[in-house]
């Protein structure tokens, strides 16, 4: 075995060390007591089926939630189209007052215009 083998075999036997021992531990068994091997094997199945269960319920929660983003996003888009709309019908009327106190104030003499902005401007 080369030394980069070697190194690679140590890591996989670090990082998954219990497969070798349930290897181990099911021949021991095995040879000890059938029954007990087929326990150990049960239990195997079982934290597999947890896990599985798990996995699931973890899925379908973050399904649940990527649900509920979409619906605030689309909720939040909605509400920014709507206040859009506003400030145009706002700025549409601002617009009017605009074109009307110019219209009016057209239309009087300067003498009149003068009295208008003292009392506006209390001069």
């Amino acid at each position: 075995m080369t030394n980069k083998t070697l190194k690679k075999t140590l890591l996989w036997l670090k990082t998954h060390w219990y497969i070798p021992a349930l290897v181990v531990a099911v021949i021991f068994l095995s040879v000890a007591s059938k029954q007990k091997a087929q326990a150990l094997i049960d239990i195997i199945k079982s934290n597999r089926k947890n896990y599985e269960d798990a996995i699931k319920k973890i899925d379908k929660i973050n399904k649940e939630e990527t649900k509920e983003i979409q619906k605030i996003e689309q909720d939040k888009e909605a509400k920014i189209i709507e206040l859009d709309k506003e400030r145009d019908k706002q700025l549409l009327k601002v617009e009017d007052n605009k074109k009307r106190n110019v219209e009016r104030l057209k239309t009087g003499t300067n003498k009149e215009l003068a009295d208008k902005l003292k009392k506006e401007f209390d001069l």
